[in-house]
């Protein structure tokens, strides 16, 4: 069952019912119609309501948006910032007329603004402290209301010029409509849950580097207006003056330059690609022009190449030039099982395929073996780790040899006692770490008892070693057995099958192996496959098969096939795997693409999801898939507007949220309501609220009826979804 949605709702505040202050309470007592005196004097006691004002307290900060020192296309978003206190934004006011007013406000700057200055460390008193030049100007915060105290207690200050101060801060009626409260509950998968204040920047991010670098360097800063009140409201700063800021928190993040399309005409590529053909999404060679009565010979090549294979150039053992098919571990059809008796394939001839028919070979499963077997050589860690397990797994098997020959068991009649689960488990392993001696063949005896075989154990007689490596095979393909050497070698056999595991993932193979021919895979391109177990299978023998020197090792190759099978499938589960490749804009542009597969509304595993290069990544699914939906990074709520700069707008009554089918502007672009630049500083700034021509009156009109427009109205407005697409995979209809 999946998780519920979550359900969020926002607030346009949350004010204090009391100020951050000293309040004074006095406490009287009379009692009427009796003179007292002076026995019952006035009890006063001070209490002093405290507030963040020049720090935010540890963990203050719930989630912030761009992540620090991350890099993406952020073109689109309003920066923002989630506090976990949903009333902190208002316990303290900038005018005692209007407390809906935040004190904080959240700046975006590009890194030229800020002149190279560094965040500084000061003290309160210091901050407060009038500069002797007149040139920095200060809060407008009387040191005497602070308690000795605060001012003693340090800060963090940037310092901004005058001019990208007034070109940057948000007016006083413009504050309000950039801070809201949100409530989330039942929140399944969400990130945050419970109540929460939030602070929007009131502008784009930068996305052009100014020294022709890849993205534009964009710096955030939560700031206090405490003290900066009354030049909010349009009054000029003086000029060349310069303003001591208090940072309350800050990051930087780096914004790319949006990639040629959109996420929507990136998407609109892959499902109108190739006219439209469902095979086209599918892993293969195009063919082109096809002949329309094709001889024996054309058809059964053109079987071939709709299958995925591709024709290779080759030279046989006697060194003739020819050429040979080769399909990687991606078909686009579902691989019949290869007919083996379920031994391990020990060379890769074992696996060379010849069609007499055409006189050609297929190499897939050979390279296969062969490219398992280079993986492992190179590296050197996987070889140690594979010797420890051998190593490991030699000495159980000599003692289960020393006590095959010792007690005499010459037949697989013999052992039918000894591979009983319940004697397995408790009698064998006791045998093995006991030592046995000269009380073996009492033991046997006992198993005999208690297995139900009549008369007393067999006597010792010599077993020769062919036999005893037939009764070893024998003894060891009991599942029961096989279970019982698993948990022995288990530290030993982690390591192997984890690696092994993650090579059934494809990790490691080199991509040229995978997709052989790049026009298999074309630029702006999504192609659907199956991975062909046989494949698979073909390359873990062949990494198994290292340091495989002597008929001994070839042996333990065979006898543990099963238990390291058992093994691997506990970090990869058997059974059909499926996945798609895209090779797009889309994977640099979107690096936290969500890729998600479904079967029946079930959702499948996603086993590996990766990008092999900024523009190619593969998805492996644990199943078949017959609904594949490719989204946006999922990343909690974010603001700002879709592609086409515009918003879609929603209903703001029942059923709040609801998407109205409308989207504004209706025409221009979010460009008409940026702030007019001032020199060079200002680009990207919203006009709020600032005249009838600015955005929030302009979105009153959108919605006829609604007389009045609060914050939490227009962070509905200004929530930007992600973007998805789904596709259906085509329907595989034969084997290949």
């Amino acid at each position: 069952m999946s998780n519920p949605s979550p359900t969020i709702r926002f607030f346009d505040n949350t004010i204090p019912p009391l100020e951050a202050e000293t309040y004074t309470i006095t406490i009287d007592q009379a009692i009427t119609g009796i003179d007292t005196g002076s026995y019952f004097q006035p009890i006063t006691q001070l209490v002093e309501v405290r507030a963040p004002q020049f720090t935010l307290p540890a963990n203050a900060v719930h989630a912030l948006y761009p992540p620090d020192k991350s890099n993406g296309i952020y073109g689109e978003i309003l920066p923002h910032i989630v506090l976990d206190d949903r009333s902190l934004p208002w316990e303290r006011y900038l005018t005692a007329s209007d407390k809906s007013i935040p004190w904080l406000a959240l700046l975006l700057f590009e890194a030229a603004e800020l002149q190279g200055a560094t965040v500084q460390l000061t003290t309160v008193a210091d901050l407060l402290t009038a500069d002797p030049n007149g040139k920095i100007l200060k809060p407008g915060i009387d040191p005497q209301s602070l308690s000795t105290e605060i001012l003693n207690s340090n800060c963090q200050t940037i310092t901004v010029s005058a001019t990208v101060f007034q070109a940057l801060v948000p007016q006083l009626a413009e504050l309000k409509y950039l801070t809201h409260v949100r409530e989330v509950d039942n929140a399944g998968d969400a990130v945050e849950t419970g109540w929460f204040s939030a602070l929007v920047a009131n502008r784009f991010p930068l996305s052009t580097g100014t020294d022709g670098a890849a993205g534009g360097q964009n710096l955030v800063h939560l700031i206090s207006l405490e003290g900066w009140a009354k030049y909010l409201d349009g009054t000029a700063l003086p000029d060349g003056a310069s303003l001591q800021l208090v940072t309350l928190a800050n990051w930087s993040f780096i914004s790319a330059p949006a990639a040629d399309q959109s996420f929507a005409q990136l998407m609109a590529n892959f499902v109108t690609q190739e006219g439209g053909d469902p095979s086209s999404i599918l892993l293969q060679l195009p063919v082109s022009n096809p002949p329309a009565n094709p001889t024996p010979a054309q058809a059964a090549a053109l079987k071939r190449l709709n299958d995925g294979y591709l024709p290779l150039s080759y030279k046989t053992a006697l060194g003739e030039e020819s050429f040979a098919w080769y399909r990687g571990p991606l078909a686009p059809v579902v691989a019949p099982t290869l007919p083996t008796n379920g031994s391990p394939i020990t060379a890769s001839d074992e696996v060379m395929i010849y069609d007499q028919a055409s006189g050609v070979f297929d190499q897939s499963y050979a390279a296969a073996w062969e490219i398992g077997r280079a993986v492992a050589l190179a590296d050197k860690s996987f070889g140690t780790t594979l010797m420890n397990y051998r190593r490991a797994t030699y000495q159980l098997l000599h003692l289960i040899v020393d006590r095959l020959q010792l007690a005499g068991l010459a037949d697989p009649a013999d052992l039918q006692q000894l591979a009983q689960s319940d004697l397995v488990r408790q009698s064998f392993d006791k045998l093995l770490s006991a030592g046995l001696g000269n009380h073996l063949t009492e033991a046997f005896a006992s198993l005999n008892a208690s297995s139900g075989a009549p008369g007393p154990a067999q006597p010792v007689k010599a077993v020769s070693s062919q036999s005893v490596v037939q009764v070893l095979q024998t003894f060891l393909a009991d599942p029961n057995v096989q279970t019982f050497l698993q948990a022995t070698v288990q530290t030993e056999l982690i390591p192997v099958a984890q690696w092994l595991a993650n090579l059934r993932r494809l990790v490691g193979v080199p991509f040229n192996h995978l997709v052989p021919d790049q026009r298999m895979l074309p630029v702006e391109s999504l192609r659907f496959f199956y991975v062909d177990p046989n494949w698979l299978d073909a390359l873990t023998d062949g990494a198994l098969s290292i340091g495989t020197e002597s008929s001994r090792d070839l042996l333990l190759h065979q006898v543990m096939k099963g238990v390291m099978a058992d093994a691997i499938a506990q970090a990869v589960p058997s059974g059909p795997i499926s996945g798609l490749l895209i090779r797009s804009e889309l994977i640099s542009g979107w690096p936290g693409l969500v890729v998600k597969a479904e079967a029946g509304g079930t959702t499948l595993t996603n086993i590996r999801q990766e990008s092999l290069s900024p523009k190619v990544l593969i998805a492996l699914f644990q199943g078949i898939p017959d609904l594949v939906t490719l989204s946006e990074p999922l990343q909690g709520l974010r603001f700002g507007v879709e592609d086409g700069d515009l918003i879609q707008l929603r209903s703001l009554v029942d059923p709040i949220g609801q998407p109205l089918g409308k989207t504004f502007p209706t025409s221009g672009g979010f460009a008409q309501y940026f702030r007019p630049v001032s020199g060079t500083v200002g680009n990207r700034v919203l006009q709020i609220n600032d005249g009838p021509t600015s955005l929030v009156p302009q979105l009153t009109a959108a919605f006829p009826g609604v007389s009045t427009f609060g914050p939490a109205d227009l962070a509905l407005q200004m929530v930007k979804a992600p973007e998805r697409q789904s596709f259906l995979p085509p329907k595989e209809a034969h084997h290949g």
